[in-house]
């Protein structure tokens, strides 16, 4: 009888610590999932001329296009009189039910596509009044270098890592309604960060100036309804 007794109450505590661990998932996913805000305008209107920089649209390859599953996004390519160029890639994600932590950041995917990473900095740069971090990395590949600058923006809050992201997901735990994700990937042919840092910096305030407008122009205009 002590050893069915023993059996039971084992049996008993399992069945606790399961129910327990069940709730507790549940509760956290409850805390975590909500509604995904859908912007209400499309990359592609934001503007080909930026200040002294104009740009032309560049593809992007289908299999690429499948991987990021984004909202939207846009690939262009902008050039100065001076001869310099920047790559700008602009990714939307809707956090529907689930935050991506900085997703397709570019220490995986260069690499992925055979990039090596020689060094990594940090930069400042103008965000609407406040000074905001952006990540600066020099990939080479077969003998060609190129340094890219990153940052993500979830809401008002920026990040340029996936430990970034996960410490402001906190404040958004219990809220009904998540903003989408947004990625600004900046890329140069400059032979080194310190030349790329100060050309990486003002185009970054300028199209995240031009990015402001576009977003600002759409409330005004737009119902609120999603765009198809």
């Amino acid at each position: 009888m002590i050893g069915f007794s023993l059996t039971v109450q084992r049996v008993t505590l399992l069945i606790v610590m399961f129910l327990v661990s069940f709730l507790a998932v549940g509760w956290f996913k409850a805390r975590i999932s909500a509604e995904g805000e859908v912007p209400n305008f499309k990359l592609s209107n934001l503007p080909l001329v930026l200040g002294k920089w104009s740009g032309e649209e560049m593809e992007i390859m289908d299999e690429t296009v499948q991987v990021m599953k984004a909202h939207d996004f846009i690939n262009r390519l902008y050039f100065d009189d001076k001869g310099r160029r920047i790559l700008l890639h602009v990714a939307i994600w809707v956090n529907d039910g689930q935050i991506s932590p900085a997703p397709h950041h570019p220490t995986i995917c260069f690499p992925a596509a055979g990039w090596s990473i020689i060094n990594r900095s940090y930069t400042e740069f103008l965000l609407e009044g406040n000074n905001r971090s952006m990540e600066l990395i020099k990939f080479q590949k077969d003998g060609t270098g190129v340094v890219t600058g990153h940052w993500y923006e979830l809401g008002k809050t920026t990040f340029t890592t996936s430990e970034g992201f996960f410490k402001q997901r906190v404040s958004l735990m219990g809220s009904r309604r998540w903003p989408f994700s947004v990625k600004f990937l900046l890329q140069t042919d400059a032979a080194t960060i310190e030349q790329a840092e100060p050309v990486i910096r003002d185009f970054a305030e300028v199209v995240r100036e031009a990015f402001r407008e576009l977003i600002e122009s759409s409330s005004e205009s737009n119902t609120g309804e999603e765009l198809p």
